[in-house]
């Protein structure tokens, strides 16, 4: 490497010994920040074997373009390196991960024909070592900036991937229709739903039995259209309603409502609460309510969160297992869900 590239390397290898990381200080990229790569261009770039990354101001390992990447300069040109990794047992989308990376690469591969901008695609998989990335060579002036080659690699790698989380949302929606088709849920009465969300020792279908058992006593609800579980890129929706309520209460309420069910061992607190919260923003705004349901009920800081950010236009209903059993005894759940909506609003 040239001096001035040694010397960055040296650079943020000292600032990584001091601060905390799961990285190796000896084993990292050179790094720059996003006021820094405007500034160098590739052609400032020496061949170096040593991969380049563009960090957020205040030097921890985040990339500002929202993906895991760095680019590298070799003869061959930049290359873009994009890199998911994962452990199998967290693999949770329909297709699996050598079908996912498949398509992710026939979709580039696509677009380098179209465009002609991409010189070279190469994609991994390895059961074992547990990674999936694939990496790409764009063709770009030398005299570009090296921003604007990741803003390049960040356009290339959200095209990819939004057509296969869109395939992804495809055959989970699909799979998720079918096992609810043929769920055995279908057989049981509300009461034996409650008895198995009460004593089933497999956390799983203890879940599922809570989430069946919600689904069909909101959608009870005359004006309330339930949707089990819907995907998207980035998060699961327990159960998304379509508000189509002629009551004068929820016809003043958002378009859609969203249920978070917890059907833990122990009580729910402030991190789901966030979490639940930004489910709820993430609708483009034609989600302001929710129903948060924690069978055990709730630590005290979910409350702290919840008063503490009573000034938003959000509302998050706290709904326990005991408040749900009390609700089953009412001929008229739609009444019940009413007086949860007023007590909280009414705080």
């Amino acid at each position: 490497m040239e001096n001035w590239i040694s010397e960055r390397y040296e650079k943020w290898k000292t600032h990584f010994k001091n601060i905390e990381t799961s990285y190796d200080a000896n084993d990292f990229p050179v790094m720059f920040t996003v006021e820094e790569s405007k500034t160098i261009s590739i052609s400032d770039l020496p061949l170096c074997d040593r991969e380049i990354c563009i960090v957020k101001g205040n030097g921890r390992f985040v990339n500002v373009h929202q993906f895991f990447g760095f680019i590298k300069k070799i003869d061959a040109g930049v290359t873009i390196f994009i890199s998911y990794d994962f452990r199998l047992n967290d693999w949770d989308l329909p297709l699996s991960p050598i079908y996912h990376v498949d398509l992710l690469k026939r979709v580039i591969e696509w677009r380098k024909e179209k465009d002609g901008n991409i010189t070279d695609i190469t994609t991994g998989y390895n059961e074992h070592s547990t990674y999936l990335r694939y990496r790409f060579t764009p063709s770009v002036e030398e005299s570009i900036s090296l921003f604007e080659v990741f803003q390049l690699a960040k356009e290339i790698d959200d095209w990819g991937r939004n057509i296969v989380f869109e395939l992804q949302e495809i055959v989970g929606n699909f799979h998720l229709k079918i096992s609810e088709e043929y769920s055995i849920s279908n057989f049981l009465n509300n009461n034996q739903l409650l008895e198995g969300v009460e004593n089933e020792l497999d956390s799983n279908k203890k879940g599922k039995l809570l989430e069946d058992l919600i689904s069909r006593l909101f959608g009870s609800i005359n004006g309330f259209e339930i949707n089990d579980r819907v995907r998207t890129e980035t998060e699961e929706i327990d159960i998304l309603i379509l508000n189509k309520s002629k009551e004068s209460i929820w016809q003043k309420e958002s378009p859609l409502v969203l249920i978070e069910c917890k059907n833990w061992s122990s009580k729910c607190g402030k991190n789901e609460l966030v979490l639940f919260k930004e489910k709820i923003k993430n609708r483009y705004g034609r989600a302001k309510i929710g129903f948060f349901i924690s069978w055990n009920g709730f630590k005290e800081t979910f409350d702290k969160e919840s008063l503490r950010s009573s000034q938003d236009d959000i509302v998050v209903i706290p709904v326990t297992g005991r408040d749900i059993i009390e609700g089953m005894k009412t001929s008229d759940f739609g009444t019940v869900v009413e007086k949860w909506w007023m007590n909280m609003v009414s705080k």
